[in-house]
């Protein structure tokens, strides 16, 4: 899973702290801080060690409107290869800051 996330407000994004919930998904960049206008695609994958999962990815940063967002995980690999990392797909998460400081754009692919 990636997911996009895009600093559209006029001041730095501070990543305080951003983590998944299940240990069965796996962070492979972690998030930094965005300057305005920056953006950075964070990748997730699913280690497959039981048959399904669930979580969240959570971000938390100085957006004072959107102080934490929070990013569903859920995997399913029935009929898949135990122990192997796997891909997952996800949907679109939209923050409903509409005037935000720090406003995070986040798409899930």
């Amino acid at each position: 899973m990636t997911i996009d996330v895009i600093n559209n407000g006029n001041e730095t994004l501070i990543t305080n702290d951003n983590y998944t919930t299940n240990s069965e998904f796996n962070i492979i960049n972690l998030l930094s801080s965005l300057e305005p206008g920056e953006s950075q695609t964070v990748e997730i994958m699913y280690n497959a060690s039981n048959a399904n999962a669930s979580g969240a990815y959570r971000i938390y940063s100085n957006d004072p409107d959107e102080p934490e967002i929070i990013c569903e995980t859920n995997g399913n690999i029935d009929g898949a290869n135990v122990g192997k990392l796997h891909r997952i797909l996800s949907w679109i998460m939209w923050p409903t800051a509409a005037e935000a400081i720090n406003f995070l754009t986040i798409w899930v692919i």
